[in-house]
């Protein structure tokens, strides 16, 4: 799905939020069943939908999944807590 598509009277803000929901879904599984690549892409996708959308909710948690992921990972622990404090900064804002 592309930026133009959320313009799409067809395409509400609701049914994104739920395509949204959906990828971030799709990245968890991929992440228990050991695929972190698909699921850092998916995790990346859902991050740009977020954004796009102005869903800070989602957007919170899409970070903070991303710095689970990575906090495992051989030199990207310092990329995990990047993401994991602007994730808090996001939450705390909004009071999530």
């Amino acid at each position: 799905m592309t930026s133009s598509q959320y313009s799409n009277p067809f395409i509400t803000a609701n049914r994104a939020a739920s395509l949204s929901n959906s990828v971030g879904n799709q990245a968890n599984i991929l992440a228990d069943r050991g695929d972190l690549d698909g699921a850092m892409a998916l995790y990346k996708e859902q991050e740009r939908i977020c954004r796009e959308l102005g869903n800070p909710e989602g957007l919170s948690i899409s970070l903070a999944n991303q710095a689970n992921l990575l906090k495992g990972l051989p030199g990207r622990r310092g990329e995990a807590r990047g993401l994991g404090e602007e994730a808090l900064r996001i939450a705390t804002r909004h009071g999530y």
